[in-house]
């Protein structure tokens, strides 16, 4: 019983980190993406209205939307809203569309490893500076390792609570000593 609660504590603690990390990059994900919103439009009022078009509109508005959507990873993670394909999965034994599920979540732990690491590696190593906007690429490039690592983190924290909850369930179904007639 003690391990249960301690289960229960412990899935509801991932959870809930997983929903304030969802939270909080979908909140700033989505002030870049307004921010993308009002410098296309800005651009598209100085290039047609007044004739004098800002040259550096359409570089930010892709930077701002590259951070939006490498921080949006997560969220959608969170929420479970990435594309799979699961009529074979679901056409399965439970015990082995369960092991898929885990197998399919390692995958991904791995691709955003890589990713994150690659992606870091990425950053520092780049001497390219952005063309009409003055400053390195630096702070451009290391949306994808943040993204990544948030989403590998995200990844972790369902992947543990799924463990978790499978574990707890399946002890449920367990007689205890005293349902056995003890």
């Amino acid at each position: 019983m003690k391990q249960q609660r301690t289960n229960s504590l412990a899935i509801g603690v991932m959870e809930q980190t997983g929903h304030f990390l969802a939270t909080g990059s979908g909140a700033v994900s989505a002030l870049l993406f307004a921010a993308m919103a009002f410098v296309t439009f800005l651009g598209v009022f100085f290039r047609y209205v007044v004739r004098d078009p800002l040259h550096w509109t359409e570089e930010l508005a892709r930077f701002l939307m590259l951070w939006a959507g490498f921080l949006a990873m997560n969220v959608a993670m969170h929420h479970r809203q990435h594309i799979n394909i699961d009529i074979i999965v679901r056409a399965l034994p439970t015990w082995l569309s369960k092991s898929l599920g885990y197998i399919c979540d390692l995958l991904i732990c791995y691709f955003l490893i890589v990713l994150t690491m690659k992606g870091y590696s990425m950053s520092f190593n780049t001497m390219v500076s952005a063309s009409s906007m003055k400053f390195s690429m630096f702070w451009i490039y290391m949306a994808v390792p943040v993204g990544a690592f948030f989403t590998l983190v995200q990844v972790l924290l369902i992947s543990g609570a799924k463990v978790l909850h499978d574990f707890t369930s399946s002890s449920d179904t367990q007689p205890t000593s005293t349902e056995e007639g003890g």
